[in-house]
C-alpha cells in the first residue's frame, strides 16, 4: 500500500481501516494477511513514478490524496526480505 497525500497522517493510523474495508472483498478474515508493505509518499510538485500504470499517474497528476493498493499472491515464507 502506498498512501499518497499532502500533510501528515501517520501511516499506522491509515492501515487498519483499509485492511478492515478489504475484509470480505479480498479475503474473508484479516488473519489471512501474511505481509503488508506500506509507505507514505508526499504529493509534492515534481513527483515522478517509474513504470506506473496510467491510472496511478493520473491520480498523482490530479493532486488529491489517495491510496494505491496492490494485491499479490502469498509471499514465500521460506524467505524473509
Amino acid at each position: 500500500m502506498v498512501f499518497f497525500r499532502r500533510g501528515g497522517l501517520d501511516v499506522d493510523n491509515m492501515l487498519k481501516p483499509i485492511l478492515d474495508a478489504l475484509k470480505g472483498v479480498v479475503y474473508q478474515d484479516d488473519n489471512e494477511v501474511s505481509q503488508v508493505i506500506e509507505r507514505k509518499t508526499e504529493l509534492v510538485r515534481g513527483l515522478r513514478l517509474r513504470d506506473a500504470m496510467t491510472a496511478l499517474n493520473q491520480a498523482v497528476s490530479d493532486g488529491s490524496d489517495f491510496v494505491f493498493i496492490k494485491i499479490d499472491g502469498p509471499p514465500d515464507h521460506g524467505v524473509v526480505r
